[in-house]
């Protein structure tokens, strides 16, 4: 196994964990989106749902070598949704603490941005050194 396996493990990990808490704790989680107040009211638990299945797809894409590269960019524009959340956070000085993990990691709007912005770059990089496994020989095309 090699390193770039070992972090999108280690990712996967982390997505998989904040997905179950927000799915254990959807009421909450459906609060905090609540606490925007520019997302409608109906939109508020289709959005919350979303983004769960988003995090398990994206967590166990991770795990598939085949489609790493990809999960790998896909998980980027996950924590760059995060990042914006945050910033958000912060410029409307909404109060409290990521609670993606509660009992475990409590960070503040600005800790849980750098949080973000690392993992942004981490997968951005690891999916740069991954070669796609699918050669392609346009000259070699049947048909053609």
């Amino acid at each position: 196994m090699n390193l770039r396996a070992v972090f999108a493990s280690c990712l996967s990990a982390i997505l998989f964990l904040a997905a179950y808490t927000k799915f254990t704790s959807f009421w909450q989680f459906t609060l905090v989106l609540r606490d925007f107040k520019f997302i409608p009211n109906w939109m508020i638990a289709p959005i919350a749902q979303g983004v769960v299945i988003i995090e398990l797809v994206v967590a166990t894409s991770l795990l598939i070598p085949k489609v790493r590269r990809r999960a790998l960019l896909c998980a980027a524009g996950l924590a760059a949704l995060f990042l914006g959340y945050n910033v958000l956070r912060l410029a409307l000085r909404l109060p409290g603490v990521c609670s993606c993990f509660p009992g475990i990691l409590a960070l503040s709007p600005a800790s849980a941005a750098l949080l973000d912005g690392g993992m942004i770059i981490a997968a951005l990089v690891a999916a740069r050194q991954i070669r796609e496994q699918i050669p392609v020989n346009l000259r070699r095309i049947p048909g053609r």
